[in-house]
C-alpha cells in the first residue's frame, strides 16, 4: 500500500512540475507571431523572443523569474543588430554595443550593474569619433572631447566626478573657436568669450560662482565693433547701454583643445567589432 503511495504521490509531483512549465506564443492581430518563450509559475524565464509584424526578430534573450540574465540582442527591422548587453539580476553589466541601422557602430559603453563605468566611446553614422571620455561611477570623469561629423573638434571640457572644472573650449564646425572659459564645479565662471563663425569676438562677460552672469557683457555686431554693455546682477539684466569701447579690456589667450591621452584612433575600424558579444 505504500509503494502504491509513493508511486502515486510521485505521479502528481511530476504532473505538477509539468504545469508550472508553460510554452507561450503571442500573435498580432493579424496572426503573425509576436512573441514565444516559457512561463514558469507565472514568470517568464528561460529564453524568449520577440518579432516585428513583419517576422524579423525584435530582440531575444533569457529571462532568469523575470529578470534578464546573460547575453541579450535586439534587432532593427531590417534584421540588423542594433544592440548587444550582458545582464546580470536585470541590470546591465559588462560590454554594451549599440548600431546604426546600416551597421555602423554607433556607441560602445561598460556597465557595473546598470551604471556606466570606463571609457564610453560614440561615433558618428558616417564612422567618425562622435565623443570619447570616462565614466566613473556614472558620472563623467577625466577629459571628454566631443567631435563633429567631419572629425572637427565640437567641444572639449574636464570633469571631475560629474562637474565640469577648468577650462572649456567650444569650436565651430570649420575649426574656429566658438567659445571658451573657465568651469568652476559644473558652472560657467568669471570671464567668458563668445566668437562668431569668422573667428570675430561678438560677446564677453562675467559668470559668477553659481553660473549667473553677473557684471558687465560686452556685446559686438558681426564686424567686430563694440555695440551695446548690459550689466547683469545674479541672472538678470539691470542696465543697458552703448558701448563706444571696449570696457572689458583684456588679452586673449591662445587656447589648445584638450585630447584624450591614448587614443589615437580616428576611425571605428580600428577597434573590433563583431555583432554579438564573447
Amino acid at each position: 500500500m505504500n509503494k502504491i503511495f509513493q508511486i502515486l504521490l510521485l505521479s502528481f509531483l511530476f504532473i505538477s512540475c509539468d504545469d508550472d512549465y508553460q510554452d507561450v506564443k503571442v500573435y498580432y492581430k493579424d496572426g503573425e507571431i509576436k512573441a514565444e518563450g516559457v512561463l514558469y509559475k507565472g514568470y517568464e524565464h528561460g529564453p524568449w523572443i520577440r518579432y516585428y509584424k513583419n517576422g524579423k526578430k525584435e530582440s531575444e534573450g533569457d529571462f532568469y523569474y523575470g529578470t534578464q540574465v546573460g547575453d541579450w540582442y535586439w534587432y532593427y527591422d531590417n534584421g540588423q543588430l542594433k544592440e548587444s548587453s550582458h545582464f546580470e539580476q536585470n541590470d546591465a553589466h559588462g560590454l554594451s554595443k549599440r548600431f546604426y541601422k546600416n551597421g555602423k557602430p554607433k556607441y560602445i559603453d561598460y556597465w557595473a550593474f546598470d551604471v556606466r563605468e570606463g571609457t564610453a566611446h560614440s561615433w558618428h553614422m558616417n564612422g567618425k569619433k562622435n565623443y570619447i571620455g570616462l565614466f566613473y561611477h556614472g558620472l563623467r570623469d577625466s577629459v571628454w572631447v566631443w567631435y563633429y561629423d567631419n572629425g572637427q573638434i565640437e567641444d572639449s571640457v574636464y570633469f571631475d566626478k560629474g562637474d565640469e572644472q577648468g577650462l572649456g573650449v567650444s569650436y565651430y564646425k570649420n575649426g574656429s573657436k566658438k567659445a571658451y572659459g573657465q568651469w568652476n564645479l559644473g558652472y560657467k565662471y568669471g570671464l567668458w568669450r563668445y566668437f562668431n563663425e569668422s573667428g570675430i569676438l561678438i560677446k564677453k562677460g562675467y559668470f559668477n560662482e553659481y553660473g549667473y552672469r553677473h557684471g558687465e557683457w560686452l556685446t559686438k555686431d558681426s564686424l567686430g565693433h563694440n555695440d551695446s554693455v548690459f550689466i547683469y546682477k545674479y541672472g538678470f539684466v539691470d542696465t543697458v547701454y552703448q558701448a563706444e569701447v571696449d570696457t572689458v579690456n583684456i588679452d586673449s589667450i591662445d587656447i589648445q583643445p584638450f585630447e584624450l591621452k591614448g587614443d589615437d584612433s580616428e576611425d571605428t575600424e580600428e577597434l573590433p567589432y563583431s555583432e554579438h558579444q564573447g
